[in-house]
């Protein structure tokens, strides 16, 4: 993302192999954002006006600056397992999912919860506000041999 030739390479790709912008989603880590926060939002923004989408992944496992959902142009956060993990263990976890969830939802931004396991733990999820579930109780990861395969629907 911070490579000079980043988004002309984006963009030629875009138009040469015909791809629907739409249909693509970048996902970033936080650490992406700690290294140079200014030229990254900067990135994005022309990024999401070729009409591709971003995720914050993993949020919640190392620095989790709240910030980043005011700064940054994205359209969905990723909460790490050791926040979603622990929701029916820990109250002050549950609550963070919660203050997140809402943040999110006010600036525009889906949560997904990674790792989900169980129906209880989606259950309690979505209780909390949280939009989208991947993890165990969907599927277990695959190959890519094995090709694209139809998705369950994640969304409630």
């Amino acid at each position: 993302l911070l490579a000079d030739d980043f988004v002309p390479t984006v963009e030629a790709l875009l138009q040469r192999e015909n791809l629907d912008p739409r249909r693509l989603c970048f996902e970033i880590t936080e650490q992406a954002a700690v290294r140079n926060l200014e030229l990254l939002r900067s990135v994005m923004r022309h990024i999401r006006n070729c009409g591709i989408r971003f995720s914050l992944d993993d949020f919640g496992s190392g620095i989790c600056r709240l910030r980043y959902l005011t700064q940054l142009p994205l359209a969905f956060v990723k909460l790490d397992e050791c926040v979603t993990g622990y929701v029916d263990d820990d109250p002050l976890q549950r609550e963070f999912v919660r203050t997140v969830a809402h943040l999110c939802r006010t600036r525009g931004i889906r949560t997904v919860a990674e790792y989900t396991r169980t129906p209880e733990q989606m259950a309690r999820l979505v209780a909390d506000g949280v939009d989208l579930f991947q993890g165990e109780l969907f599927g277990m990861p695959r190959p890519a041999t094995e090709g694209l395969k139809p998705a369950i629907p994640t969304a409630i």
